[in-house]
């Protein structure tokens, strides 16, 4: 990825590691049996509507917005509402399943992928890139103490936006 020639060393010469978004399919099922496991001691339903969107999160390449979830759980289960799956992500989500990922225009995304990880977005085809960048990672960044002062930090999280290289070849 190609954020600009200036940070473009940097990263690479600081371990930055691309990442395959894509959850393999062993890692997807015991994933759904701690989903159901987690959900029963919440004392949580566990609703089929629910285990589909969460499935359609597992088992997505991409960081898909709400209404993206919504086409594809509908397709299995058209009775299902937008406000339905925009409540159970936010269940999801309360109970650290997936995460939330502010995206262009202030569109969220949401991830499945909840290892600690960062995003590049493309400020033109608005897509979204998962790289792991030790040095942004809680333990290791160097934050300001007027930042430590304000409590205690549990996770940092870092945002890039730039234009990707697919977008950056077709000018």
């Amino acid at each position: 990825i190609e954020i600009n020639h200036c940070l473009l060393g940097f990263f690479y010469t600081t371990s930055l590691k691309i990442m395959n978004y894509k959850i393999p399919k062993t890692e997807v099922n015991k994933k759904l049996n701690s989903f159901q496991t987690l959900f029963r001691e919440s004392g949580f339903k566990i609703t089929p509507q629910r285990e589909a969107i969460y499935k359609v999160l597992l088992e997505s390449n991409n960081h898909p917005s709400i209404d993206e979830i919504y086409q594809k759980v509908k397709k299995q289960y058209a009775s299902i509402s937008l406000d339905t799956v925009y409540r159970n992500v936010e269940s999801l989500e309360k109970m650290n399943l997936v995460n939330r990922i502010c995206g262009i225009e202030g569109k969220n995304h949401f991830e499945a992928n909840t290892t600690p990880h960062h995003h590049f977005i493309c400020i033109k085809c608005h897509a979204i890139f998962d790289f792991m960048y030790e040095k942004a990672n809680t333990q290791k960044i160097h934050l300001p103490k007027e930042i430590l002062n304000l409590g205690k930090v549990q996770s940092t999280h870092l945002l890039v936006k730039g234009v990707c290289k697919k977008c950056n070849s077709h000018k």
